[in-house]
């Protein structure tokens, strides 16, 4: 071949690589170029990476995405408004108006330019319903920005909101607008006592911005003392409109409970562990006996625990750790014991605590009082003990002098001021001693601030098995329960929640294990508890949302209130959980606390 023809040749190839680099650049760049004229707007995010989920019943299931840039769903969700707390620029007219009023808001962000918002406003004669049915005032905040939008283009969107509304009322609809200065402007007052709208104007976007709204629309439901209830961003149907304002003002555990009740719970009262499934773990029974005890549901309570006593209890007093088919275990486990102890003596059931404690101390502990992870009705035991079992608050309970249930509820870390309660003489001391030296000993390294996952008696060492997260928060949370957890470890925890990327496993090098780098409700909703424990309200906000993600919080949907894809499986863990953060919410967060 002559060198002209391989000169010819070479430019060719050139010519295409460079058109095939462009195409690439191209597909790349584009999305970013056009996602400010998508319906939704997003503030500062050029990109929006939302779920699309038919018939709003839930959504696809997420890759952690280490290090990959990824957006979740939860990070388009208002960034400073904190669960149970009153918002950034608390002094602003809107607050003060909701606070004047007593009673509580439904606050929409919207623009008179945004299509999304258009599309939420198709719905405003439900959306005036619904704020009547539960009793909330409708508040429209209007995005005032002077490059894009006008309070004249503003007034002409809510008035014709108005006129829509009046048409199905025939004391016809209210309209109020929200000043800064001097009395607010009333417009046609209502003649029924129908709510109406009311129209603020956010002058230089000042709540938007302070309040880390992302996108619009956006709506925050607000108590009558202006503390942040719920939110939620992107178009909402009226069926997910009815499942807010009900999370608001009835707590996402009530939703939860009542999935539950109707399609995991047997009518003998097991939770079933997987949907569909016909097995029940003792797990799952202390779980909802501790959220009952938790919201003084006593019917609840005695649900889950006449289960526990007809199909689990054995004849040595242990608890069976499952039973399939009705057929139960050979084996207990430790953790589940503690846990349903815990639950009896916060409901105060003190003769059913004290021989489930008697029936611990005669199987799960070792001849020189160390715990191990589940024993035999034969009296065999298991040589090792998982760092996860050892709650230190729960280890205390064996103790033979009495424990106010009020302390078991409320966790009180007093007791390890010093490391190990100062009751040298008591009978649990040695138990609880070992436990917390059990414990200590496993911490990894300051740089996987996490502790090993068990410890083995006949070789006094600890497991280099992976771990299992939720098992590895669940020691993190004991620790904080005790007064105990190292600040390595919970710097660890927050950097982790605030990238959305926690792993279902690690190895004990701090590495994601292969295809376990999943999205787990669980893993986040155990990391708000430790928040919780901290009094931490800022990561607690940050832990729910992430544990929130698969919700499903359309109240039309059959699957409402649980957390899961719709029609697949759904395990009970991952309800039991995210019940548990929000009642901890409810003690906790609401009354100051955090």
């Amino acid at each position: 071949m002559t060198g002209g023809s391989w000169g010819r040749k070479w430019i060719l190839v050139i010519t295409l690589c460079v058109l095939c680099a462009l195409l690439v650049i191209a597909f790349a760049v584009w999305p970013l170029l056009t996602a400010s004229d998508s319906g939704a707007s997003s503030g500062d995010i050029s990109v929006i990476d939302q779920l699309n989920v038919e018939n709003g019943e839930g959504s696809a299931s997420y890759a952690c995405g280490f290090g990959d840039g990824l957006t979740m769903p939860e990070d388009f969700l208002p960034q400073r408004l904190l669960l149970g707390q009153i918002p950034p620029n608390d002094d602003s007219t809107l607050l003060k108006t909701v606070r004047a009023g007593g009673q509580p808001a439904w606050v929409i962000f919207f623009a008179s330019w945004c299509p999304d918002c258009e599309r939420q406003f198709t719905q405003i004669e439900q959306m005036a319903a619904l704020a009547d049915k539960y009793g909330v005032r409708l508040i429209l905040i209007d995005r005032l920005n002077p490059e894009r939008e006008t309070k004249e283009a503003a007034l002409a969107v809510v008035e014709e909101l108005r006129e829509r509304i009046s048409a199905g009322q025939p004391g016809g609809a209210g309209f109020r607008i929200i000043e800064d200065a001097g009395e607010d402007r009333k417009r046609d007052e209502t003649k029924d006592g129908s709510s109406g709208i009311e129209l603020y104007f956010d002058e230089n976007e000042a709540l938007y911005q302070s309040w880390g709204i992302r996108e619009i629309p956006t709506s925050v439901v607000l108590d009558s003392d202006g503390r942040t209830l719920a939110y939620d961003n992107g178009v909402l149907t009226t069926g997910e409109c009815e499942g807010l304002l009900q999370s608001a003002l009835q707590g996402p555990d009530k939703a939860t409970i009542q999935f539950l009740l109707a399609r995991m719970v047997t009518d003998d009262g097991g939770v079933l562990s997987v949907l569909p499934g016909a097995v029940v773990l003792s797990e799952s029974q202390g779980l909802l006996m501790e959220y009952a005890a938790l919201t003084g549901d006593a019917g609840l309570f005695e649900t889950a625990w006449n289960y526990v006593r007809r199909k689990l209890l054995t004849e040595s007093g242990q608890i069976s750790w499952r039973s399939v088919d009705g057929e139960r275990a050979d084996t207990d486990a430790l953790l589940d014991d503690l846990r349903i102890l815990k639950a009896l003596v916060a409901a105060g059931r003190t003769e059913e605590a004290e021989a489930l404690r008697e029936a611990i101390l005669a199987y799960d502990l070792r001849p020189d009082g160390k715990p191990v992870d589940f024993a035999t009705k034969y009296g065999g035991q298991a040589g090792q003990i998982s760092l996860c079992y050892l709650d230190l608050d729960a280890l205390w309970l064996l103790d033979e002098s009495d424990v106010d249930a009020a302390e078991v509820q409320s966790g009180n870390g007093d007791r390890f001021a010093d490391g190990v309660k100062h009751q040298g003489s008591g009978s649990a001391y040695s138990t609880v001693k070992a436990a917390q030296d059990l414990l200590t000993g496993g911490y990894i390294s300051d740089s996987f601030p996490l502790y090993y996952s068990a410890f083995d008696y006949e070789s006094g060492e600890y497991s280099r098995e992976e771990l299992h997260t939720a098992e590895a928060l669940i020691t993190l949370l004991h620790l904080s329960e005790s007064g105990l957890l190292k600040s390595e470890s919970y710097e660890w925890l927050r950097r982790h929640v605030e990238m959305g990327d926690l792993a279902a496993r690690y190895d004990v090098n701090g590495n994601p294990v292969r295809g376990y780098d999943y999205y787990s409700t669980a893993v986040y909703g155990i990391a708000a508890m430790i928040a919780a424990s901290e009094q931490d309200a800022a990561l607690y906000t940050q832990a729910v949302n992430r544990m929130e993600r698969l919700r499903v919080t359309d109240a039309d949907s059959e699957w409402y209130g649980s957390y899961g894809i719709p029609g697949e499986e759904h395990n009970a863990f991952d309800q039991c959980i995210p019940m548990l953060v929000h009642a901890i919410n409810h003690i906790d967060v609401d009354s100051g606390n955090k």
